[in-house]
């Protein structure tokens, strides 16, 4: 399992081929991060994200794409203290020198305001792909990856 967003040259669309190529297999799964600032320069709507998602699910198939984040669905409770902790700390831990250009907000608005989050991305998805492809894109992709790749117990 990857991330593909490990570098802001290849956003949506601009991955090269011979990256998107080299996933297509059965033991392989692509989670899109929902950082903003590693789907888009400037961006920090939802779009991005799902851009990159068709792009890769149009490459490899929608069964070896998955939401790829650790953002905390429900929010913050204090976006305040939340965006001068990730200035002070988080944004010189993980960017010390600038070259990713993180940014605030680092995960996208529309899917941290509330824990229905992950349900805007669905109703996006679905304009896109069936039913059962966004119930894998938003999950079962991945805990399907992981009912076969790790061992039980």
């Amino acid at each position: 399992m990857i991330s593909l967003t490990f570098d802001r040259i290849y956003f949506a669309s601009s991955v090269p081929a011979r990256i998107s190529d080299g996933l297509i297999g059965e033991n392989v799964i692509v989670g899109v991060l929902a950082m903003t600032f590693f789907l888009d320069a400037a961006d920090n709507s939802m779009n991005p994200l799902i851009n990159q998602i068709r792009y890769l699910a149009d490459r490899i198939g929608p069964r070896r794409v998955a939401i790829g984040t650790d953002a905390p669905v429900g929010g913050v409770t204090d976006p305040v203290a939340a965006e001068k902790q990730f200035r002070e700390t988080t944004q010189k831990m993980m960017d010390p020198q600038g070259e990713i250009k993180s940014r605030w907000p680092t995960h996208i608005p529309e899917v941290l305001d509330d824990a229905k989050g992950f349900q805007r991305i669905g109703m996006e998805l679905v304009r896109y792909f069936s039913e059962e492809e966004t119930e894998g894109i938003l999950g079962e992709n991945g805990r399907r990856f992981f009912d076969r790749y790790l061992p039980l117990g």
